[in-house]
């Protein structure tokens, strides 16, 4: 089971990104030569990602296929914090809050440039739970961290003087200061497939799999397609491994068909402010039990959020609706009504769908189910069930060892704990050299600190060519758009604008910069393709921006809605 693929993606030495660059074809025609592989990972999310790099770390000859972009579904449209789940503290499931903090901790250590620690605010009313019910939970939250300097710590309300919850609330007690995580999702899943892959994994997107068929002695096979060239191809392995987010129970059309009655699905909506979020972030319960929401601050502003509703459509573009945007205004008017965040600088909004496994016939609300994941096995294929951004490592761990089990080895494989992602690597000289060189080049201090807060370590690249030092519409350097094309296999203008340098969700989405990097982009697609992406680009914005400010109908139908 245990062998090297002996193949590479063809990049070319002449690449100024060296051996992190990556041709298209070059892999799909490793993939085609190789024709079988020890573990085919399907979803290129945060838990694809992660398996294949683990896997590939562990020995196994890996290929991984995603339908559409890396992290274009669940994984882009997270709360963007790495936290260990203090609410499911309430839920009694010790096991999953002990993994989140842990986990983030981790992350913390191998992701500095992308996860950084946050302070937050959890305010206490007359009629909230007792204060003592609440401080003993975060008391427990610290005992699995022990971090020195991050404890909790209560902040009575003449300590907290004049601050934002008093306002919208009468008989407000005080405060409980404790601390958590925020992070750039799609920026950790693009750094664990550049990893995967230098581990030697085979990782392709735009890359649809349409069949997967059991054969003979142990092996299954899958048909899929290239949708950039519409061209077929096919591949054997000892195990599938299906991280397809809420799409698992759609894979290859074969799925087991009690799969999709295991699994329910909920959307949580997000909105960014074009605001500063000055001071700690705020963890705010709501009414409901197990309900809470969460006002943070963003690179691009401030992100409150989130909401939960069930629904039954899977969307390949979830978007918030009419009502999930006056739903979180509503709260934010209530419970902070000095806090400068209203309709009049809302700028951006997105929404994500989370898949909730079921664990007996009858459940409750979406908001009650556990957030656990679930392993489930059947047919030669591997199904994940579930799963939660910040303790992806552990999930691919857990999943790793049943994949171990079933091909009958006993050793115990190797983790990720403590692995450096790329970008954190050789972070210090890298930063520092980038950044004397750069501005000797005459490049502006917002570039260069955009660049690296983007790319931490591998801003180091940017220097190879110096036309990558070129500013593109004053909001990024081109060789941020090289890299993404060359090193991240950006194919789209959407790929780069929200998930490679994250524009989008800057209060001008990144337009000054479109048309430059549109031009860029035409060389590889071709002028007429490169400008119709642009216009479907500022279309989809001027849609966005009309419902954010009440005056368009919801870019989802909110009859996909069944609670």
């Amino acid at each position: 089971m245990f062998s090297d693929f002996g193949l590479g993606a063809d990049a070319g030495s002449e690449s100024p990104f060296g051996a992190l660059a990556v041709d298209r074809a070059s892999t799909i025609r490793s993939i085609d030569k190789i024709g079988h592989a020890d573990v085919v990972v399907i979803g290129g999310g945060i838990h694809g990602a992660t398996f294949a790099r683990i896997a590939a770390l562990n020995g196994l000859k890996t290929v991984l296929l995603e339908r559409a972009d890396y992290a274009s579904g669940t994984s882009s449209r997270s709360s963007k914090m790495a936290h260990g789940g203090l609410r499911y503290l309430e839920m009694l499931d010790f096991a999953q809050v002990y993994e989140g903090i842990k986990a983030r901790e981790d992350l913390f250590v191998t992701a500095p440039h992308l996860v950084k620690p946050q302070e937050f605010l959890l305010p206490v009313y007359a009629d909230s739970p007792p204060r003592w019910k609440l401080g003993f939970g975060l008391w427990l939250y610290d005992q699995m961290s022990r971090v020195p300097g991050r404890r909790q710590s209560w902040i009575s309300a003449r300590q907290l003087g004049p601050n934002h919850f008093s306002a919208g609330h009468s008989g407000f007690r005080g405060a409980f200061r404790y601390f958590d995580g925020l992070m750039r999702d799609t920026r950790i899943v693009i750094e664990n497939i550049i990893a995967a892959r230098q581990e030697g994994a085979l990782c392709l997107n735009y890359a649809a799999v349409n069949s997967i068929s059991s054969l003979n002695f142990g092996k299954v096979e899958l048909g899929w397609t290239d949708t950039l060239t519409q061209t077929s191809h096919e591949i054997t392995t000892g195990i599938v491994v299906n991280c397809a987010g809420p799409w698992v129970a759609q894979v290859g059309r074969i799925t087991p068909s009690e799969l999709a009655s295991s699994i329910r699905f909920s959307q949580g909506s997000h909105l960014l402010f074009d605001k500063k979020w000055e001071g700690p972030a705020l963890f705010l319960p709501l009414a409901e039990k197990n309900r809470y929401y969460w006002v943070w601050p963003h690179p691009a502003g401030t992100l409150v959020g989130t909401t939960e509703r069930e629904v039954s459509a899977l969307p390949d573009d979830p978007q918030p609706t009419a009502n999930e945007i006056e739903e979180i205004l509503a709260r934010l008017e209530r419970d902070v009504p000095h806090s400068g965040l209203s309709r009049s600088n809302l700028h951006y909004a997105f929404a994500g769908i989370r898949t909730l496994p079921l664990r007996k016939a009858s459940a409750g609300s979406v908001a009650q189910l556990s957030r656990r994941h679930i392993w489930a096995y059947g047919s030669g294929t591997l199904h994940l069930l579930g799963g939660k951004f910040t303790t992806a490592s552990w999930t691919a761990l857990e999943g790793l060892r049943q994949v171990f089990k079933l091909a009958h080895l006993s050793h115990e494989p190797v983790s990720l704990k403590g692995r450096l992602l790329p970008g954190a690597a050789l972070y210090a000289e890298s930063v520092e050299r980038f950044d004397r060189e750069a501005q000797a080049a005459g490049v502006s201090e917002s570039l260069r600190a955009g660049a690296i807060a983007r790319m931490g370590a591998l801003v180091r690249f940017l220097l190879a060519d110096k036309s990558f030092l070129e500013p593109l519409g004053g909001r990024l350097l081109r060789g941020e758009v090289e890299f993404a094309r060359h090193v991240e296999q950006a194919e789209t203008l959407e790929d780069i604008m929200r998930r490679r340098v994250e524009l989008e969700y800057a209060p001008d989405h990144g337009l000054s910069a479109v048309g430059e990097i549109s031009r860029l982009l035409s060389v590889q697609l071709g002028a007429a393709k490169a400008s119709e992406q642009e216009q479907r680009y500022r279309e989809r914005l001027a849609t966005l921006s009309q419902l954010l400010q009440g005056r368009g109908a919801s870019l989802q139908s909110e009859e996909s809605a069944v609670g």
